[in-house]
């Protein structure tokens, strides 16, 4: 057995592409979107998915605050001649794959916004997620200064 080989799990299931001497890899069975429909390998040291690669043969350096994007929508479609890509600004682009915005940890919100009530004054709110209780620090500060008041730890005899 190589060494690192778990004997505990079956071999991720993987399809590879070379490009200049650079092994790309992607695992159509796997939990996470990235992994199942793009292909990454290592060059130079760094993570590089093959599309970038394609196109930065094809059409020179990406300049900073930039991002390829699949024209069709198809992270499958990879053609050599890089006739499937084209840059955008990487606002436009997170905006275009997330029409509902961006959460705080820059991840695309999946569902529309909908409307709650705040739990401390009843003021209807929007949310987009559902930790969203309050409508603003100041309710919060106040609903958890009456829980505390009011919470009396059970002590044991």
């Amino acid at each position: 057995m190589p060494k690192g080989f778990r004997k505990d799990r079956t071999p991720a299931v993987s399809e590879t592409v070379v490009f200049e001497d650079v092994v790309y890899y992607r695992y159509p069975d796997s939990k996470r979107r990235s992994d199942r429909v793009y292909y990454k390998g290592w060059r130079n040291g760094t993570k590089t998915y093959l599309h970038v690669a394609i196109y930065e043969k094809v059409n020179g350096f990406i300049a900073e605050g930039f991002e390829v994007h699949h024209k069709d929508e198809d992270p499958l479609n990879n053609p050599m001649d890089g006739s499937n890509y084209e840059l955008l600004p990487v606002r436009v682009h997170r905006i275009h794959h997330a029409p509902h915005g961006i959460g705080r940890t820059g991840r695309p919100l999946l569902r529309e916004p909908w409307t709650t009530r705040c739990w401390e004054c009843g003021k209807e709110i929007i949310a987009q997620t559902k930790k969203k209780r309050f409508c603003g620090a100041t309710c919060n500060a106040a609903f958890r200064t009456a829980y505390l008041r009011n919470y009396q730890p059970q002590l044991s005899s």
